[in-house]
């Protein structure tokens, strides 16, 4: 039966996995991570974890844009950039599982979140295809429509949480700078489009600032 046929290799098994070598003496009193670049764009940091010397590494990327949360309208439209960026890799989240890597996307205050962690062999593999959503993020309607309504439920069922849930909520947006209001943001959800999700992205990447 041409229809059944076994999966496609997995890019993401690792074939390098014997322990690392010791690490030098200057390199284990390598306590705090160290700034090891710093440029216009860009800010690299790097701690060594001689623990176990396994193959494994940790990999955080916080990429910051000044307009990711400088309007409830942005607000939403970051978080709605994120949803279809964990929809469209979601055919690489349980290869990657299945071979001990880790991944998760994120909308913060100030942009989106990346952390990657795992075997380190083939972390660059995983990297560049969702570095290659990013760029390239694929916004149907369709998609847009069901991302676009889970929010604007997830919005309004936030008045129905407990009250505890309500006053974490409020303390945040008193303490935390342009934290907007659930109705500022349901008020933005209402008039937004695929179109203007499609303009956001190609800003946001414009704009940013990697640590």
């Amino acid at each position: 039966n041409a229809e059944l046929a076994l999966p496609v290799p997995n890019p993401f098994i690792p074939d390098e996995l014997e322990l690392k070598a010791t690490a030098n003496p200057a390199q284990l009193g390598e306590i705090h991570p160290e700034h090891i670049l710093q440029a216009p764009h860009i800010d690299l940091w790097h701690q060594l974890d001689t623990s176990f010397n396994v193959p494994r590494a940790s990999l955080y990327i916080a990429m910051h844009s000044p307009i990711a949360n400088n309007s409830p309208r942005h607000s939403l439209l970051t978080s709605l950039l994120t949803g279809i960026i964990n929809k469209q890799l979601n055919s690489y989240a349980y290869p990657a599982r299945l071979a001990g890597l880790n991944y998760s996307i994120s909308p913060t205050e100030r942009g989106l979140t990346l952390s990657l962690s795992g075997y380190n062999q083939k972390q660059p593999v995983l990297l560049e295809r969702i570095i290659a959503a990013l760029k390239a993020p694929e916004i149907t309607t369709k998609r847009f429509n069901i991302l676009k309504a889970r929010y604007q439920q997830k919005l309004s069922n936030a008045k129905k949480q407990q009250p505890f849930h309500q006053v974490l909520a409020e303390l945040k947006r008193s303490l935390v700078e342009r934290h907007w209001t659930n109705e500022q943001k349901l008020a933005a959800l209402s008039t937004v489009t695929p179109e203007d999700l499609t303009n956001f992205s190609k800003q946001f990447l414009k704009q940013l600032h990697i640590t």
